[in-house]
């Protein structure tokens, strides 16, 4: 039997989609995208996978500044333009009334949020920080800043190199516009957390800050 893992892009607030992707080590079970928790804990109750990758903060105990982990990340992946924003409570409840992350991970309890356990757990993935070290790059795909033109052919790279990976990435349509396009860069995320979740579940990463877990370097 194979085994399942998890990515979740975690939306801040319920008015925009999370994706989430689950796969195995030879292909995609469900790429789509959800509203709610509950719907993102249903899916994942559905399929059980073993390791739940998430883009977003699970701890924030600082109400300002920085948590350790963005600090430790930044020496490392900042000259890959990789480096964290600030992560604090103050920029995150503007947009839910605790993190969504924190919330998540108290709804998802049989999971242990642990970056150093194996199995069961749900952890903490960045994925510019991860494409650095799962695609070997010197400089990460900026697909997030720019002119929609601009961001639309960075994804389309990203999306090209991602495709060396087993299982490969869910199709994408370019020609889409909107929030249907923004969805399938909402899924791209997820999947990109779900190869996180498999390398850790196989001891291959490393851990910032004791919260975020990046592929270790090949």
């Amino acid at each position: 039997m194979t085994t399942i893992v998890a990515g979740v892009d975690l939306a801040w607030s319920e008015k925009n989609t999370t994706g989430i992707v689950l796969l195995n080590d030879t292909e995609i079970l469900c790429a789509e995208t959800v509203q709610t928790l509950k719907e993102i804990k249903e899916l994942l109750d559905h399929y059980k996978p073993r390791v739940i990758g998430v883009d977003a903060p699970l701890r924030v105990p600082n109400k300002t500044g920085n948590r350790k982990a963005e600090q430790e990340l930044n020496k490392v992946f900042k000259k890959f333009d990789a480096g964290c924003h600030p992560v604090n409570r103050t920029i995150l409840t503007t947009y839910a009334t605790i993190p969504r992350g924190e919330e998540l991970r108290i709804l998802l309890k049989e999971y242990r949020a642990s970056p150093y356990t194996k199995e069961l757990s749900i952890i903490e993935v960045y994925p510019h920080a991860a494409t650095i070290r799962l695609l070997k790059l010197n400089k990460i795909f900026k697909y997030k800043r720019g002119t929609i033109t601009e961001k639309k052919s960075e994804l389309k790279k990203l999306y090209q190199a991602l495709e060396q990976c087993t299982p490969p990435p869910p199709k994408i349509n370019f020609s889409l516009k909107g929030k249907a396009y923004k969805a399938q860069e909402d899924i791209l995320d997820a999947y990109i957390c779900a190869l996180v979740a498999r390398e850790h579940l196989k001891g291959n990463s490393e851990v910032f800050g004791d919260e975020i877990v990046v592929p270790k370097e090949k």
